[in-house]
């Protein structure tokens, strides 16, 4: 893999830097999957669900839609193909190009019909305040310690009892993830003040590095010297047509907290209210 990116630097093309990027992304997961293996508390077990008991078998529950999102499952697609390219053949564009924009159909999962979805699980563990359980599993996958994960997440929502900190709670979850994600792994590729898409297409209005995309649409209160000063997560939700055609974008019904916690009409508040500060858009959804 160091020969590769090794590789790609040298082009130091739009393309070959975003397939840096993808890579380092697709290191992050991996390294990401190691540590949740390293500090999980899955029980290899095998016996039922019972949540009046406290046990939640992983592998009765249903997270598929969750874990492979269009997102993931696209970068993955794009490290496979990449792994299969001669390494003599990585300085051609056009196959590099290729890789990127492999038109094949992403296959959306299917809901398995014996399991309980991890959105319903948790929302009968939200309504029963259960907070004291076991996870067992036949074994270690990377879906059952995501599911851990997010049932672990979800039992810190449950013990508080404010509505208001409760969402203030599932907001800092998915507000600093999107964050993280998208910032370290810097799809939009700022060069001398200009993201990838302007570069390329000259369609978008001049901004600045760290700065807003829209910001010559309209002048955002919270944008100060090309730095956004605050947490809108409908902004972090958000990626230009450019970076969605390459497979980078952010959809709201793929986060397990937010379906789990949040009304239909709350979560198109949190997708729709662009420019906004954190406590504006709390205040228009908590009573939703």
């Amino acid at each position: 893999m160091d020969e590769i990116i090794k590789i790609l630097n040298e082009l130091n093309t739009d393309d070959s830097r975003f397939l840096i990027n993808i890579i380092k992304s697709h290191n992050s997961y991996i390294e990401d999957m190691n540590n949740k293996r390293d500090n999980t508390k899955i029980i290899v077990k095998k016996c039922s669900t019972d949540l009046k008991e406290g046990i939640i078998n992983l592998d009765d529950i249903y997270a598929d839609h969750y874990f492979y999102t269009k997102m993931r499952v696209k970068i993955e697609k794009i490290m496979d193909s990449l792994l299969k390219i001669d390494k003599n053949e990585l300085l051609n564009k056009r196959i590099l190009h290729n890789t990127i924009y492999n038109e094949n159909r992403i296959k959306t999962p299917v809901f398995e019909k014996d399991k309980l979805d991890i959105v319903e699980l948790i929302k009968k563990m939200s309504i029963n305040n259960i907070i004291n359980i076991k996870m067992v599993a036949s074994s270690i996958t990377d879906i059952n310690l995501f599911k851990e994960e997010q049932i672990n997440m979800a039992i810190e929502i449950i013990k508080i009892n404010n509505p208001k900190e409760k969402i203030n709670k599932i907001y800092d979850y998915t507000y600093n993830y999107l964050k993280n994600d998208f910032i370290s792994n810097n799809y939009c590729d700022f060069i001398k003040n200009k993201c990838v898409a302007q570069r390329r297409f000259h369609l978008y209005p001049i901004n600045r590095k760290d700065g807003c995309c829209f910001m010559e649409i309209r002048k955002c209160p919270h944008l100060k010297n090309g730095q956004c000063d605050t947490e809108c997560l409908a902004c972090r939700l958000f990626s230009c047509p450019f970076l969605t055609k390459r497979g980078i974008g952010y959809y709201a019904n793929e986060f397990v907290l937010l379906k789990a916690f949040l009304n239909k009409n709350q979560r198109k508040k949190l997708v729709f209210e662009f420019y906004k500060s954190k406590e504006e858009i709390l205040k228009k959804i908590i009573n939703i």
